[in-house]
């Protein structure tokens, strides 16, 4: 039972306040029943104010006794509510999930890990991905990996991210979006070609502008200039995009770039000029070596003694040949008959008419393998265009006609416009180019005069829509003599070779000889010796060749001195270290024959 109230207070005047009620016994049930899912119930009412002065206080009521065994009590407890069932397949629940608990200090668990990671995806961004074979850990041990993590090599990732960072999707279809929204004017091929041209320019168009109104050659390069010049907006496409009343923004590349250009003054004058003035230095200066080549060429072929000996050479051979026929007893001959000598062939098929004329003149003139040396300027004149040059000598003279009425025009004599900026710059150029164009046109006409004259001092009509055949006949001829004259020197050098080892190999043998001496008789020899001298004396077989055997005695050698020079030289060898006069072994033999046909009887 709980524990009883405490005493009521004896102070005089005063009432104490009535206690709160006891709990309920165990067991009882209280009429009161909170709903269930409800909020709590409210607190206690607050304490009763004190009595008034002078008033009895009451004493407390007594606490209720115990409920009797077995009696429940009308309280009931409130409950927790249940958990909400779960949701069907294939619905998605729109209530807020709640954030899990934070993990306990001190320890990391899987499910945080996870959720780092993927917080790090999505704030990362996306880059590309380092495509490599990936080492383990237990693979690195003792290698060059092993600390590889673990030095203070600081970088810049937050660059490496920037420099490395995929696009976005969504940013690329906006791009391709805008770019769909421009607007074409132009025809769609002549647009591809020039868009294409434009962007080896990378060049702003208020750039390149400016550069032309200025005709700054600096800036703009012969080969930017050419793009420019082929890019130049016809007076129709003027006229398109001046009609236009879109946006100018909207416009594609390549009519952004016809709204710059085009408010330059006779635009495609000034291009053209300053292109003139950017390429006339280089085409003026490989005209002028060009033409003086030909006439160096010329002067040069005028002058070779050596070629003049060949053809003397030739005519001789040639005559001798021919006589007894109409093609006999000639003068002279045409050059080109130079090119069919290779192929006049002797009694051998491999040597040639010119073979015979090249190594009959050097017996006399060892200085005709420098023939192309001394012709090596007709060589490289022959590789000349003399219709290349002089179209580019007509053009120059052409172009700097054009620029000169783009200079009257700037001056404002053709026109009211006057351009300062045009004017300054190709006035003094277009007097330079006056000299200099008269120059290489003086130049253009010695060149071909020396070309003629060394033509018809061959023998050669001169043709002037191909004046330097001749020039190429020679180069060709050239070409044979060099091929003819190192096959000689190659076939002279392998029979020189094999001389030198011909006598190196009798210098050997005649030095081995020398330090290897003659080898002492064998015994076997000096028998042999003995033995071809008695069958040279008995004309019987020796017994011991026999293998004592009885043989037919062989024939007689038709010539007395059977025995060689070095069986002579053995015998008497022997005969010497015997130191007296040798046995006679005739009459051995006579003996063992006659003995051995008695005991074949």
């Amino acid at each position: 039972p709980p524990p009883p109230p405490p005493p009521p207070s004896k102070a005089k005047g005063k009432v104490s306040a009535a206690p709160p009620p006891p709990p309920p016994p165990p067991g009882f049930k209280s009429s009161k029943t909170a709903p269930s899912g409800l909020a709590p119930p409210p607190p206690p009412p607050p304490p009763r104010p004190p009595p008034p002065p002078g008033a009895v206080s009451a004493p407390p009521p007594p606490p209720p006794p115990p409920p009797p065994p077995g009696f429940k009590s009308s309280v009931v407890a409130v409950a927790p509510p249940p958990p909400p069932p779960p949701a069907p397949p294939g619905f998605k629940s729109t209530a807020v999930v709640p954030p899990p608990p934070p993990p306990p200090s001190g320890t990391i668990g899987i499910a945080a890990i996870a959720s780092a990671h993927t917080w790090a995806q999505k704030a990362r961004k996306k880059v590309k991905m380092l495509h490599w074979e990936k080492l383990q850990g237990g693979a690195i041990g003792g290698t060059v990996w092993e600390n590889a993590n673990k030095s203070d090599l600081l970088l810049n990732l937050d660059q490496l991210d920037n420099m490395f960072a995929i696009e976005d999707a969504k940013a690329k279809a906006k791009v391709a979006a805008k770019k769909q929204r421009s607007v074409t004017l132009i025809d769609q091929k002549r647009s591809l070609n020039i868009s294409i041209q434009l962007a080896g320019l990378r060049m702003p168009f208020a750039q390149i502008k400016d550069a032309l109104i200025a005709m700054d050659d600096d800036v703009l390069q012969s080969e930017q200039l050419e793009v420019i010049a082929a890019s130049v907006p016809t007076s129709a496409e003027t006229k398109i995009i001046l009609d236009y009343k879109g946006s100018k923004e909207e416009l594609a590349t390549v009519e952004q770039y016809f709204m710059h250009i085009m408010q330059i003054p006779r635009l495609e004058g000034r291009v053209n000029s300053l292109l003139y003035k950017s390429t006339a230095a280089d085409t003026l200066r490989k005209v002028h070596e060009d033409y003086t080549l030909l006439a160096d060429a010329s002067a040069c072929l005028r002058k070779s003694n050596l070629f003049v000996k060949v053809l003397q050479g030739i005519l001789v051979v040639g005559n001798h040949l021919n006589t007894g026929s109409y093609r006999g007893a000639a003068s002279g001959f045409r050059l080109d008959m130079l090119l069919r000598l290779k192929d006049f062939k002797a009694v051998d098929r491999k040597t040639s008419l010119l073979h015979f004329v090249y190594q009959e003149i050097r017996k006399t003139d060892a200085e005709i393998e420098n023939l192309s040396t001394e012709l090596g300027a007709v060589r490289k004149a022959a590789a000349l265009s003399t219709e290349t040059m002089s179209a580019s000598l007509e053009k120059m003279k052409s172009g700097l006609k054009s620029v000169k009425d783009e200079i009257l025009h700037a001056a404002g004599v053709l026109s009211e416009e006057v351009h300062a900026s045009f004017y300054a710059k190709m006035a003094p150029f277009s007097e330079e180019m006056d000299e200099n164009l008269a120059n290489a046109s003086e130049l253009s006409l010695n060149a071909l005069s020396a070309v003629k004259d060394v033509t018809e001092f061959y023998g050669e009509p001169f043709k002037s829509d191909n004046p330097i055949y001749v020039l190429r006949i020679v180069s060709d001829f050239l070409n044979i003599f060099d091929k003819l004259r190192d096959t000689i020197k190659a076939e002279e050098a392998a029979a020189a070779l094999k001389e030198r080892l011909e006598k190196a190999r009798e210098e050997h043998k005649a030095f081995k000889l020398k330090l290897k001496p003659p080898s002492p008789a064998r015994a076997f020899d000096t028998v042999d010796a003995v033995h071809a001298e008695l069958m040279r004396k008995t004309k019987k077989i020796s017994p011991i060749r026999s293998g004592n055997s009885p043989k037919s005695p062989t024939k007689s050698p038709s010539s007395p001195n059977r025995l060689s020079p070095r069986t002579k030289f053995l015998f008497n060898n022997a005969k010497k270290n015997s130191g007296g006069s040798p046995r006679k072994l005739e009459s051995d033999f006579s003996k063992d024959d006659d003995t051995q046909n008695e005991e074949t009887n």
